[in-house]
């Protein structure tokens, strides 16, 4: 959609069709359309595996110090954890929706 609405604000015509795509590599996780190092991909790659790390290592604390009970719950997400996600995607969004240098 994004794509479109530059291609549209351009005065281009909006592709109709997709492009052909290329093998997946692990690199494409890391880098943009222009085959560029990309800091914000980077980031959301590094706060979700943070975000997981966190989760299991509380996860394996919180089952070291179970109790026999009739109801169990899991353990909850920190709050800080949570804010950091709002906002790199919010910084994701922000980055992809902002036109590039010189364009705007």
């Amino acid at each position: 959609m994004i794509t479109a609405q530059k291609a549209q604000n351009a005065g281009e015509a909006a592709p109709l069709t997709k492009p052909r795509a290329m093998r997946a590599r692990i690199s494409d996780l890391v880098r943009n359309d222009r085959n560029r190092a990309d800091l914000g991909d980077l980031e959301m790659i590094l706060i979700t595996l943070a975000a997981i790390g966190i989760f299991v290592l509380s996860g394996f604390h919180f089952l070291g110090a179970l109790q026999l009970a009739p109801r169990v719950t899991l353990p909850d997400v920190d709050s800080t954890v949570l804010a950091s996600f709002g906002i790199g995607h919010g910084a994701y969004l922000a980055k992809k929706a902002a036109p590039g240098l010189g364009e705007g």
